[in-house]
């Protein structure tokens, strides 16, 4: 009964935002088109951009896997990326992600189960990163006090400490990440990954508000989004990025309309960026055969 109640709201809170953001693109379709034309190698730098934190998501998806004992060529695992994108693009609640797994189980031997707790303890862990990233970044616009910045780290150190242990009170820890915490590799591409999407994010923000904004703001948005895209409640977690990012605006400092405005252009680039590279794939696939 409660899976039914929870799906049926899915599907209105879905119609709701494509009807909100629909109009919003109709009311507003002169003003966002003379920003593309404008703005042409703004975007053009973000759809680069864009593809290289699919390339990133890539490797870090290679990385999870190898986790698991399957490793599967780099081709491969773009072309399950780019197939859990374009899934995310049209489905709510991550059903790219479904496909992606029922491609692993048929052809790896995939344990769904490991899979799963895998991918949670990867998200805990990751967050834990960006939100240390993101505390000093509080810190730095002078947000929280150095105190509260020294507790907050060492909360964080113990939550980082408790996560390399195989358990915690005499019972199997849930959270063990240390596959996580101690592979460099995984580590250095979640800080690109970090990097470029904030880059992303600074030059949309600028793009609407006349290169006005800082690259400090600018981590506050790209964290506010990681957190979202946890869970997708609505296809490309439509209107429910921009509301919760507008629920913390005095952070970022940006109204509601500049939120959705920036969020039809990351969209569009992210679409575009990810049909790019499904098209680089079918050509190595054609000259392949």
């Amino acid at each position: 009964m409660i899976k039914k109640i929870f799906n049926f709201a899915k599907i209105v809170i879905s119609f709701y935002f494509v009807y909100f953001f629909g109009n919003y693109l109709i009311e507003n379709f002169e003003k966002l088109n003379n920003l593309f034309i404008t703005s042409l190698i703004p975007i053009l730098s973000i759809i680069s951009i864009k593809i290289i934190t699919i390339c990133l998501n890539t490797a870090i998806f290679k990385q999870i896997l190898l986790t698991l004992g399957i490793n599967i060529d780099f081709s491969k695992a773009q072309e399950l990326t780019i197939l859990n994108n374009l899934g995310n693009f049209v489905g709510p609640l991550k059903i790219g992600s479904g496909m992606r797994i029922e491609y692993l189980r048929q052809n790896h031997n995939l344990n769904i189960k490991k899979f799963i707790l895998k991918n949670f303890n990867f998200s805990l862990y990751s967050q834990i990163l960006y939100l240390l990233v993101f505390v000093i970044t509080l810190y730095i616009s002078k947000f929280i006090a150095f105190g509260t910045l020294i507790f907050i780290f060492f909360f964080f150190i113990i939550l980082l400490y408790l996560m390399q242990k195989s358990s915690i009170f005499n019972k199997k820890n849930i959270f063990l990440s240390v596959d996580f915490i101690n592979n460099r590799m995984l580590n250095l591409l979640l800080l690109l990954l970090f990097i470029f999407g904030s880059w992303a994010i600074f030059i949309e923000i600028n793009m609407i508000t006349e290169n006005s904004y800082s690259f400090i703001k600018s981590i506050f948005v790209f964290q506010g989004i990681s957190i979202t895209n946890l869970i997708n409640l609505t296809p490309s977690n439509l209107g429910v990025r921009e509301f919760s990012l507008a629920a913390i605006n005095v952070l970022h400092g940006l109204n509601i309309n500049q939120l959705i405005e920036i969020g039809i252009i990351d969209r569009f680039c992210s679409i575009t960026a990810t049909f790019i590279c499904f098209l680089f794939q079918n050509l190595i696939r054609l000259k392949g055969d």
